[in-house]
């Protein structure tokens, strides 16, 4: 394969990026070695956006994911205190999948929408609790508000939580550590009431 000569990007942010053929190949500087010869086609897609400055913006479980690891690692220390937390299990029901690999998840029964965490620990006049992590940005999708309102109406404690500060405060009152119901409980049961008073509406007006 034959390159041309070296050239200097001039436009920020390519001021200090020396490329070959800009859009086939980069010369890669490591230390004080020789520059090396990389086509494109050998970068991932990260290294790329690297390469041409740009930033990837996070993907919402990929921000979720750290609370809910943080979360976890909690759980872990305290479930021998309180053995009901063991029956906690976490959901695998997000993150990117290829369509071959999706369509068999969702032949075997995969839902969108379900809740990431669960607790299948009858309290407080719960069958069980749901959470569904989020980042303290973050905000439930559709599919995750219907699912939450569904098993709330089914007599589940179903719970949108921002942070890991929020996921273990409705941990704690939820199996009795503490007594004060936490915000987020509360809202989602708002949300969830909302919801199911708007789908009674609808099915009112298509019976007319």
């Amino acid at each position: 394969m034959e390159w041309a000569s070296t050239i200097q990007f001039v436009c920020p942010p390519f001021a200090n990026l020396h490329g070959e053929r800009a859009s086939n190949a980069f010369l890669l500087s490591r230390g004080n070695s020789m520059p090396i010869r990389v086509h494109v086609s050998q970068l991932s897609d990260e290294e790329l956006l690297a390469k041409l400055g740009v930033k990837r913006r996070a993907k919402p479980r990929e921000l979720e994911r750290p609370h809910q690891v943080a979360l976890i690692k909690w759980v872990r220390t305290v479930k021998d205190a309180h053995p009901v937390l063991k029956l906690l299990y976490a959901v695998p029901n997000g993150g990117d999948r290829n369509l071959r690999v999706a369509r068999k998840l969702k032949a075997e029964g995969v839902l969108a929408g379900v809740a990431d965490l669960c607790l299948p620990a009858a309290r407080r006049g719960y069958h069980g609790l749901y959470l569904e992590m989020k980042s303290e940005e973050g905000v439930a999708t559709k599919e995750q508000k219907e699912f939450l309102c569904g098993v709330s109406v089914e007599g589940y404690c179903a719970v949108t939580v921002q942070g890991v500060d929020e996921a273990r405060e409705t941990l704690e009152w939820y199996i009795g550590i503490t007594d004060h119901e936490p915000p987020s409980v509360i809202k989602t049961n708002l949300i969830c009431q909302s919801h199911t008073a708007g789908k009674q509406r609808e099915r009112r007006k298509k019976k007319k």
